[in-house]
């Protein structure tokens, strides 16, 4: 690897501020399931012997920046690594009775699986389909099932909220032509 690591401020003070207050560790619990998630993506770009540029760890989550000179099929395996890694987390950890720290792996692959940029399945989406009015017309599909889902089964404003903001923003989410 011949790429620099940076983490953010940010990070350093959800960390200190989840240990004093979070009693109920979901914080660092979704942070550590982020930190597996990138994990998934560093193991892939690394068996895809692609050249690592950047780590770096946001409070958002990390982004590893790379170059892959070689094939779209790469950047797809690389993107989908993460929630991959994920999900492999949530099953072990879930046989093991954390179900907790399952359920945070669950939620943080199933939310990057969604076909919207920045998220993996974004990614995924702007590599495979070259025409992008097509893609906002899917992410505004998916996203509107999404809403429903959430009327009919959840409770939670702020989900509502983050559904609205994607769904106004997907055409200019879909115009988006470069990646990495």
């Amino acid at each position: 690897m011949s790429g620099r690591i940076e983490v953010s401020d940010s990070v350093l003070i959800i960390i200190i501020a989840a240990l004093l207050l979070d009693t109920t560790m979901l914080t660092i619990m979704f942070l550590f399931a982020a930190l597996l998630h990138e994990i998934g993506h560093l193991i892939a770009i690394i068996l895809c012997k692609c050249k690592i540029i950047r780590i770096k760890f946001t409070v958002f989550g990390g982004v590893i920046k790379y170059h892959n000179y070689e094939s779209k099929v790469k950047d797809i395996i690389i993107a989908l690594s993460g929630p991959f890694m994920g999900f492999i987390a949530a099953y072990i950890s879930a046989k093991l009775g954390f179900f907790t720290f399952s359920g945070a792996n669950l939620i943080l692959s199933t939310v990057n699986l969604i076909p919207v940029m920045p998220l993996d399945g974004g990614t995924v989406a702007m590599l495979i389909f070259k025409n992008y009015s097509f893609i906002s017309v899917i992410i505004k599909i998916i996203i509107t099932l999404f809403a429903i889902f959430l009327v009919i089964y959840g409770k939670g404003i702020s989900l509502m909220l983050f559904v609205c903001v994607l769904w106004f923003n997907a055409d200019d989410i879909a115009k988006l032509k470069k990646i990495r």
